[in-house]
């Protein structure tokens, strides 16, 4: 996938090698489900989905699309080599920008869960919404077979938060019950993009490479250091590195 970007404040995406995708979902439950007042500014597919700071999105989207089986779903993480370069903005306002498509049925999972409500949830401002979210579903080996999925109805995006806050994420990755929902979500999504923690000082990436078909890797062009960017490529398999997206919006975190 080979994709320039206008602006230099919004995310570059570059060249990308795309693995082949399956198909995945997730149930959706409570279609009347919105998000909050105070949704991030910088969520531009979100909220201003016509800009020209938009349109770098619409790139990435595009090299997804030509990726993507027919009637199967394409599942990827959206990571950074350490915090702060940019990765769950970039993977919401992707996520945005896929459901554009009014056909499209787009479901943005978050599994970065040592932040708890301070990551998907807190960029679209649906904090109250957190109480049950990925990690006490999980927990719940009884409880219901998917857990509860927001349909925010305004954006055609559908959403799974993290969630409390685990003591255990590293067992909670592992779980089964994770590997049946993006099973279940291959069945009904057309995308499933997944809000993946760090990669470098952290298991968790490592342990959600076998629910991807790839990763996109977020790089802040004015922070990320080559050597972490080298040491992070060097932890992940050559065919679930989709691509490189430099963000170089400056004063965003994560």
């Amino acid at each position: 996938m080979s994709v320039t970007t206008s602006p230099a404040s919004e995310p570059q995406a570059v060249p990308a090698r795309l693995a082949t995708p399956p198909v995945t979902t997730a149930r959706t439950a409570d279609e009347s489900q919105e998000v909050g007042a105070n949704v991030d500014p910088h969520l531009v597919c979100l909220l201003e989905p016509s800009s020209e700071h938009a349109e770098s999105y619409y790139r990435l989207r595009y090299g997804l699309e030509k990726r993507r089986v027919e009637d199967s779903a394409l599942v990827v993480g959206v990571t950074s080599p350490s915090p702060g370069d940019g990765k769950t903005l970039t993977g919401i306002n992707l996520a945005g920008a896929l459901a554009k498509d009014s056909g499209a049925r787009v479901l943005l999972l978050d599994l970065d869960l040592r932040r708890g409500g301070d990551g998907v949830s807190e960029y679209l401002d649906m904090r109250s919404k957190q109480e049950r979210g990925i990690v006490d579903w999980i927990r719940e080996t009884d409880g219901d077979e998917t857990p509860h999925t927001h349909f925010l109805r305004r954006f055609n995006l559908h959403v799974v938060t993290a969630g409390s806050n685990p003591e255990l994420p590293y067992e909670l990755l592992k779980s089964s019950r994770l590997d049946e929902l993006v099973r279940r979500a291959r069945r009904e999504f057309d995308f499933v993009i997944i809000d993946a923690p760090q990669i470098l000082d952290l298991p968790d990436t490592e342990l959600i490479a076998r629910l991807v078909d790839g990763f996109l890797i977020v790089v802040k062009a004015d922070r990320t250091r080559q050597r972490r960017l080298e040491e992070a490529l060097n932890l992940m398999t050559e065919d679930k590195v989709l691509g490189l997206v430099f963000n170089a919006v400056a004063g965003q975190e994560q």
